[in-house]
């Protein structure tokens, strides 16, 4: 049950490079990397200097619970990890590079400042990519901004990690992708670092394993088989097809 964690940080990374294509919505550009950094002589050119950033999400608590129990109302957490720095690649002989980190001043603590802020002001954007996240992450318990330093060798690192507990969607009940995410994926279609993977992941909260939506139910509730035995399965459906009538307290119907 990890597909909405999962998502949610997809989500993020598609936010906030406008699916990999021009325009994009920070000064990072393209330089937006999920849980990784690719070799680093693709990330600039030798001695460019720019910011980027990597998303993690480190921990998730309560993502799976039994839905029979009141202490199962407890919120999903889980954390969504930003590290953005300005970084110099050079190269050095025999064609090797070296990522260095600039000494931190004021103007690369603005700059750090300012990328952070584009982060939120995307992520409560309009695209297809800031819904779905909206509609993952529906609070914040806690937002942290940490100033990154480092005094070894008298040098200050000029970084910027930013870490959001966030109140999160678990996964709903297999069987159908979840209508917050539909126009995600049809974006994701069209996304270089995600179009392979799309339908794949479509198709996992598609994927009800040939089972009926009655015991996928039963499933989800978390009950023993015993339990779920005596209840038993639903005949007719649970609401009414035709439209409620209201009464007042006389027993009238209420115009």
């Amino acid at each position: 049950m990890i597909l909405n964690r999962m998502m949610t940080r997809i989500a993020t990374v598609c936010a906030l490079t406008n699916h990999h294509r021009d325009p994009y919505p920070t000064m990072a550009g393209p330089h937006i990397f999920d849980s990784r950094v690719e070799p680093v002589q693709s990330l600039f050119e030798d001695g460019e200097s720019k910011p980027f950033c990597i998303i993690y999400t480190d921990y998730d608590k309560n993502a799976v619970l039994k839905g029979n129990r009141s202490r199962d109302a407890a919120n999903r957490n889980v954390t969504i990890t930003f590290e953005i720095y300005c970084g110099i690649v050079s190269q050095e002989e025999e064609g090797e590079y070296k990522l260095d980190v600039p000494v931190t001043d004021s103007e690369l603590e603005i700059t750090l400042d300012i990328f952070e802020d584009q982060i939120f002001r995307t992520l409560h954007g309009e695209g297809e990519a800031a819904q779905a996240f909206k509609s993952l992450v529906h609070g914040y318990e806690s937002m942290v901004s940490r100033r990154g330093a480092n005094d070894e060798g008298g040098k200050k690192i000029a970084a910027r990690q930013i870490t959001i507990e966030a109140n999160c969607l678990r996964d709903p009940i297999a069987g159908a992708v979840p209508s917050y995410l539909a126009d995600l994926f049809d974006r994701m279609e069209d996304d270089r670092d995600y179009e392979v993977v799309a339908s794949a992941l479509r198709n996992l909260y598609a994927d009800a394993g040939g089972k009926t939506a009655a015991e996928l139910t039963k499933e989800l509730l978390g009950y023993p088989k015993r339990v779920a035995d005596l209840l038993g399965t639903p005949s007719v459906a649970l609401f009414p097809s035709t439209g409620i009538v209201w009464f007042n307290a006389d027993g009238s119907p209420l115009k």
